[in-house]
């Protein structure tokens, strides 16, 4: 008896030594976490050449690096194009591009919802003819807004925030794999460097990297209109030039006290159709001349508005491999140096010259 005793005392000490040793471990250190979003008009997404350079150039560099990542998409597949009675472009195969990024959360829609009415706010940003620009600015937040409810739904059953948010436009072209030290900076938001023509005060709204204590007020830029009170959008946004999206997400981010970092990032859009300056911005940029690439930039935007094509896999596999190979030193010299020979202040034969093939 007293020997069972003994040893069911030495067996009970030991659960207790066992326990103590348990709970003096150190806690095993949390992964590091990234939840990425991908949003808006679904267009080239669907292409292969766009969408697996961005699973190869922004999810698999990240996984590389040791982050965790969570990929969420938030997408339209009917486009929206700039002028009434266009019909834009979006190519087939949605679903197989979006199964791709294997995402924690996706949402496919139509059609953009109609702007909620404010009537507390006068809408003086877009008027006139321009009025058709602010429904479009407004679907194009609203999207992100609607990938940021996915992360912020997964956040909410993980019962833990990421660490870091990347948000990129769908179709968007990455040329080369991103470093995410240089997207993940502490109490900033990273943002690409130029490549949009709005002049200083303005950010390029094509991609962010942020601390996700800083995210916020980029990802729900629709509370700038919806929460509007003061009579006036544009007093309310403390501009007086607030016709673009730029403008606008510069001035939000710094009412709320956003540090902004800009970064050289190599990427374009993948219009709907080729066109020459998208074919240069893909070979020539982001390089030194940045007005050049902002011009550039521009041109290639508006050539994704052109519909009057037809849709050739062949023809982005060209534009894919022509910004992966860009061009020589010696090209983008004399390239600069035909620029140099037109009149800065010849916005006609600019312009005629960035369409030249």
């Amino acid at each position: 008896m007293r020997c069972a005793l003994r040893v069911l005392t030495h067996l009970m000490l030991g659960a207790v030594v066992s326990s103590l040793k348990t709970s003096d471990s150190p806690p095993q250190a949390l992964s590091k976490t990234c939840g990425v979003c991908i949003a808006g008009l679904a267009r080239t997404f669907p292409a292969p050449s766009l969408h697996q350079r961005q699973v190869k150039n922004i999810i698999e560099p990240l996984k590389q690096d040791g982050w965790d990542t969570s990929v969420f998409l938030y997408l339209a597949s009917d486009d929206d194009p700039r002028k009434p009675g266009e019909h834009g472009t979006s190519l087939n195969g949605l679903d197989r591009a979006v199964a791709a990024f294997e995402p924690a959360g996706s949402t496919i829609i139509t059609q953009d919802s109609p702007v909620p009415q404010n009537n507390h706010c006068r809408q003086d940003c877009w008027v006139g003819n321009g009025a058709r620009m602010f429904t479009r600015w407004y679907g194009q937040w609203g999207k992100v807004q609607g990938c940021y409810d996915l992360v912020t739904k997964a956040e909410h059953q993980n019962g833990r925030m990421f660490d870091y948010l990347l948000k990129l436009r769908s179709d968007l072209f990455i040329t080369s794999p991103i470093e995410p030290r240089k997207l993940f900076v502490p109490n900033t938001l990273v943002v690409p460097r130029g490549l949009v023509d709005h002049g200083s005060g303005a950010v390029n709204d094509w991609f962010a990297g942020c601390d996700r204590h800083n995210c916020e007020p980029y990802f729900r830029m629709t509370k700038t209109w919806t929460s509007c009170s003061g009579g006036s959008f544009k007093q309310s946004l403390h501009l007086s030039d607030c016709h673009n999206s730029e403008r606008v997400l510069n001035s939000n981010l710094k009412s709320h006290n956003i540090h902004i970092k800009e970064e050289s990032l190599v990427m374009t859009i993948m219009p709907t159709c080729d066109g020459p300056a998208c074919r240069r911005i893909a070979q020539m940029c982001p390089y030194q001349d940045t007005r050049l690439c902002s011009q550039l930039a521009a041109e290639c935007v508006r050539e994704s508005e052109n519909t009057n094509c037809s849709v050739d896999p062949a023809r982005y596999e060209r534009f894919a491999e022509q910004a992966e190979a860009r061009a020589s030193p010696q090209e983008v010299n004399d390239f600069l140096r035909k620029m140099d020979e037109i009149r800065s202040d010849d916005e006609d034969l600019l312009r005629e010259f960035l369409s030249s093939e």
